[in-house]
């Protein structure tokens, strides 16, 4: 049996600290589209269907980026992250995952701690899929994401955030 899942996440990345650089406060709010397909699952039994999946996000995230004199910056971060996520079945309704990924991003900000430009995201996380229907969930996660450019270049003291996003999903099964 095959499965795939098309859906979208947004959220909001928040800072460490109060300071996530030494500039200010770092905030992504995020826009990506979320696709899956399964390296493994167990469809003996539908309602529980262990399934690994190898996931892509392309996304373009709006910076708010406060600095500490008040004076608020508009930046953006283009990018693409790939990783997998262990979908655990709870019940008919619920199912929790947990997921860690990585990829390519360019960023706009001019910060102390990284240099502009190209960058790699990375992230660990989990979340629960409340099912709407066979075929439909929302879902609410917890990541937190550290941003650095593998020391290709310097400055690279990397962007650390936790972030929280919800978001719709479509299985086809």
């Amino acid at each position: 049996m095959d499965y795939k899942e098309y859906g979208f996440n947004t959220g909001i990345g928040l800072p460490f600290s109060a300071y996530s650089v030494p500039e200010g406060s770092y905030k992504p709010i995020y826009f990506m589209l979320h696709m899956g397909a399964p390296i493994y699952h167990n469809f003996a039994d539908i309602n529980k269907r262990q399934i690994i999946t190898l996931y892509s996000e392309p996304q373009i995230n709006y910076v708010h980026f406060e600095l500490k004199s008040g004076e608020v910056l508009h930046e953006w971060e283009f990018g693409i992250n790939s990783g997998l996520k262990f979908i655990i079945p709870i019940n008919n309704i619920l199912n929790i995952y947990l997921l860690g990924g990585a990829g390519p991003h360019y960023f706009t900000a001019t910060i102390q701690k990284q240099v502009q430009g190209f960058i790699f995201s990375d992230c660990i996380g989990h979340g629960v899929y409340i099912n709407t229907s066979s075929h439909s969930a929302i879902h609410m996660e917890f990541r937190i994401r550290h941003m650095s450019n593998l020391d290709i270049q310097k400055p690279n003291n990397g962007i650390n955030n936790v972030n929280f996003h919800v978001g719709w999903s479509k299985f086809f099964y």
